[in-house]
């Protein structure tokens, strides 16, 4: 599991990684990374720059940017990410919610409660592996959270998998519709004859073009851009309505 703390008190946030080392001892968990940051920018540097986590454990009171703020932000980028805000206050405890956070926890935090805050988020995680799909990268099989695909290619007769932390290009070859077919179909749709789109990460789209979360951009099809719009309000506004302006 990896987990990163954002403390910007050094000798808080090195206690807290102690204490994950010695649950992760305990608790058989072998595959255990964590990384520190004193503030919210770095951490924010590093995952707009493909680093991902499973679970934050996120100060409220930081410097420059708020815990709030940075939550928000990180949303933004990973939907699937487990965040647990830490604090000395419950004031604004509602806020850490409408982020759903996985739990809220006062300095100083109590073993018991972060015991069974991290066997939890282990089992979460666990769980979410589980949903994964296999496709044979690098010479071995790989399991990859659908959620957190950004879309998918077809370049010369190979699909390729793009995701926030980089590209994986399948070694086996097969079309386009055929991976789509392993997908979750609620989520992935043809936006284009060589593009597959994951519905989560879209922000904004126009007839001719879709905006990812990471400000990446794709063409829509032309044949395909009514069903990219009947798509995204079907998932988002829970109706069905046509725009003219889609209508080529």
């Amino acid at each position: 599991m990896k987990i990163a703390i954002c403390e910007d008190d050094a000798v808080y946030a090195k206690f807290l990684t102690q204490k994950i080392k010695t649950w992760a001892e305990l608790h058989g968990c072998k595959s255990l990374l964590v990384h520190s940051y004193r503030d919210g920018e770095s951490l924010l540097d590093q995952w707009q720059h493909g680093q991902t986590y499973d679970l934050l454990l996120l100060d409220i009171g930081l410097r420059f940017m708020d815990g709030y703020h940075l939550a928000e932000k990180i949303r933004e980028l990973d939907q699937r990410i487990l965040i647990v805000f830490i604090t000395g206050s419950v004031e604004r405890a509602m806020d850490g919610y409408r982020l759903d956070a996985l739990r809220y926890l006062l300095k100083p935090v109590a073993d018991e409660n972060l015991r069974e805050c991290l066997n939890y988020a282990y089992q979460t995680v666990q769980n979410q592996k589980e949903r994964s799909v296999v496709f044979r990268v690098d010479g071995a099989h790989v399991g990859f959270d659908p959620r957190d695909i950004l879309y998918l290619s077809s370049q010369e007769h190979y699909v390729v998998l793009h995701l926030l932390e980089g590209e994986y290009r399948v070694m086996d070859r097969m079309r386009l519709d055929d991976a789509l077919k392993m997908l979750p179909q609620e989520d992935f749709i043809r936006i284009h004859r060589l593009l597959v789109l994951n519905l989560r990460h879209i922000t904004s789209f126009t007839s001719t073009q879709v905006m990812l979360a990471n400000n990446e951009q794709l063409p829509i099809g032309k044949k395909y851009s009514e069903q990219v719009f009947r798509a995204f309000v079907a998932r988002y506004l829970d109706h069905e309505w046509t725009d003219p302006g889609l209508r080529g």
